[in-house]
């Protein structure tokens, strides 16, 4: 019989010698072992041992290892037992169908013995953590009935513009129920006109009298029930618009019975599960590293402190986590690391009392796990991580690749970009959560329409690839940096032939007669690059370094003019409207209103590829920003708009195949 401490793993595999070897393994480990030789022996093995996780073989006869895991998750108590895959496919494809079967890692063959160690501990100890705090978590339910935090954000006028989960628990109401309309529904009605007042006054001063204190008042349910919050109030400013924020907790029975230890739940577990999934998929070995209860915190503690303000000033901070294998890692790339002397707890106030200390696009604040507690987290240090150097448009040179470490980044109120390495995973920006597209202008419908356009470029007949290259960098770098600097806009690509035709479905306010091409200086940069290649690769190549000299100060020279053209047309998306663009690059107008009839038909998602087709867009859910630009591409067949909202995500948009196509994340922004 088993030790009652010793954990019960269930090995599955149709390969003899296999199960052998991991039986031994196991056993020299000081795990209890049971062993099956298919599919239906591995569920009747499951019911009467019961195991505490599972090594499930992917390719096996009958019953393959994705079905058996399936109906393992379907068994009573599967769903609570952990299952690690063992699988020599390694496609995009086949990994995904391991996370689509319900397993909750993989092991890739031939085995690594030291990983498959270290993936089970980590496994087997996040399941005992998980179990625990559920218990804790039920058993507080049973007490108190308690519900998650509302998390609510209005604008100037007090009407909301974010909306979570939590607040959908305590008040009632759902997001598309409330987003748009005034807090006032949320209280009482005899407090209304105080609210307005205290609105008011705020609006003149541009203080609120008790932020960040710790208020109780009175709240309204949907169902107008009235019952007892706790309110604390902080406010912040985007381009002279000022926004509110509120963390609200329900006091009604569970105040004295919790004591106010709960924390925040911003994040649903499945959003946390697909973050983790998606670092294991670039990174397995530093992934399995990774606490789900410790990304949870990074992320909501990161999130909120991007909502407040230091110095009057919009907190913008960068953390890192990693543990002492990673950070061994880390220093073995000699990335610059300052480390604390004495670590500090990781909080919203002191990330923001140390974030504005660190630019966040070149500086990581290092987090770990306290080492007298491990459940808690501490700043460590802060890490020099650099992503300049990338991009022909980069003034910068190119720097080593940015540590295998995930970070969550903030750079505005409400947002957050997570990473791996230098790779985004994810962006979380007005309560959604996106994948951003991995190569934007290859293979999908939007660099499609674009290229269809410039591959009949003279300059495209010289240069080929190159000019391409380089005219897709030049529109990255101006979404970019319109991204970063602009509170949302549009930025209209318009072919040739409706340059003048779309004056009938606009109202053009700052029309330009003339303006500089940005086609033009991309073909002399490639110009003198194709040079710089004949020189190189010629029979007589230069005999010295400063032989090349004039030239790469003339590339130099031009790469400057290319980024002072991109900053000048992001600059001018900063004017309310949208900007037009020809396929020269060339401004058009600036400031203008999009005003074409109404489009009735078909508006799809389109996700990845020219081939994959998402579900319908629901309009209703999105402004005017987005609208006017889906009619306009639907009037002018061939024109792309890029829409960027106020809060990060870039928008592409195009007419194609009957249907406008939407790609809702087309730009990954840092």
């Amino acid at each position: 019989m088993a030790d009652q401490d010793t954990p019960v793993i269930l090995v599955i595999d149709d390969d003899v010698i296999i199960l052998q070897l991991l039986e031994a393994f196991l056993r020299d480990n000081r795990f209890t072992v049971h062993l099956a030789e298919n599919g239906q022996e591995g569920l009747k093995a499951f019911e009467e041992h019961h195991p505490d996780l599972v090594l499930l073989d992917a390719q096996m006869p009958m019953m393959d290892g994705f079905e058996t895991c399936r109906r393992i998750k379907n068994l009573p108590g599967g769903g609570d037992v952990p299952v690690v895959m063992v699988t020599s496919l390694s496609s995009s494809d086949a990994v995904n169908r391991v996370f689509q079967a319900g397993a909750e890692d993989y092991i890739p063959k031939p085995i690594n013995w030291d990983l498959l160690r270290q993936r089970m501990r980590r496994i087997l100890r996040d399941k005992a953590s998980f179990i625990a705090l559920r218990e804790k978590e039920e058993q507080m339910r049973l007490a108190t009935d308690s519900q998650n935090d509302a998390i609510i954000t209005a604008d100037a006028m007090g009407n909301i513009v974010f909306w979570n989960r939590g607040a959908e628990s305590i008040f009632g109401f759902t997001k598309e129920e409330v987003l748009g309309r005034p807090l006032t529904m949320l209280m009482p009605l005899r407090f209304a006109s105080q609210h307005e007042e205290a609105l008011n006054r705020v609006r003149e001063t541009g203080r609120i009298k008790r932020e960040g204190r710790l208020l109780e008042l009175l709240g309204r349910r949907k169902n107008f029930e009235e019952f007892p919050m706790e309110i604390s109030l902080t406010h912040w400013n985007v381009d002279e618009k000022m926004f509110f924020s509120a963390v609200i907790r329900d006091i009604s029975e569970r105040k004295r019975a919790l004591g106010g230890q709960e924390g925040l739940a911003l994040f649903d577990s499945h959003i946390i599960d697909h973050i983790l999934a998606l670092a294991n998929r670039v990174h397995p070995e530093g992934a399995g590293l990774l606490a789900f209860h410790h990304v949870k915190s990074i992320m909501e503690n990161v999130f909120l402190a991007g909502l407040r303000r230091e110095e009057d000033l919009p907190v913008r901070v960068n953390v890192a986590l990693g543990d002492d294998t990673l950070l061994m890692q880390t220093l073995g790339t000699e990335v610059p690391f300052i480390r604390f002397e004495t670590p500090v707890p990781f909080t919203v106030d002191s990330l923001v009392k140390l974030g504005p200390g660190f630019d966040p696009t070149t500086t990581s604040l290092f987090v770990r796990a306290k080492e007298s507690d491990p459940k808690k987290l501490e700043l460590w240090g802060a890490l020099f991580a650099s992503n300049r150097g990338q991009g022909v448009l980069d003034p910068f040179p190119r720097q080593k690749s940015p540590p295998q470490l995930l970070t969550i980044v903030t750079r505005k109120a409400g947002s957050l970009v997570i990473r791996w390495g230098d790779r985004i995973l994810a962006h979380f920006q007005a309560g959604h959560f996106s994948e951003p597209l991995a190569k934007p202008f290859e293979d999908c419908v939007v660099a499609k329409t674009i290229l269809d356009v410039v591959s009949r470029h003279p300059e495209y007949h010289v240069a080929g690839e190159l000019y391409w290259d380089i005219y897709r960098s030049v529109l990255m770098f101006l979404l970019r940096n319109a991204s970063v600097d602009s509170t949302g806009g549009t930025l209209i690509w318009l072919p040739e032939h409706f340059v003048i035709r779309t004056q009938e479905s606009l109202i053009d306010r700052y029309p330009l007669s003339e303006s500089q091409e940005g086609a033009r200086i991309i073909d002399e940069y490639c110009q003198l690059e194709l040079k710089r290649m004949r020189m190189a690769g010629g029979k007589n190549p230069p005999s010295s370094v400063s032989d090349f000299k004039p030239l790469g100060q003339a590339l130099l020279d031009i790469k400057r003019r290319m980024i002072e053209h991109t900053e000048f047309l992001s600059h001018l998306m900063r004017i309310d409207g949208a900007v037009l663009i020809s396929h020269r690059i060339k401004p058009i107008s600036f400031g203008a209103i999009l005003a074409a009839n109404s489009w009735n038909g078909r508006v799809v998602y389109e996700d990845r590829g020219l081939s994959h087709s998402g579900g319908d867009v629901d309009r209703s859910k999105y402004g005017t920003r987005h609208g006017s630009a889906i009619d306009f591409v639907a009037r002018y067949p061939g024109a792309v708009a890029f829409v960027l909202s106020h809060d990060g995500p870039v928008s592409a948009l195009t007419f194609r195949g009957e249907a406008v196509r939407w790609v809702p994340d087309y730009i990954s922004t840092n």
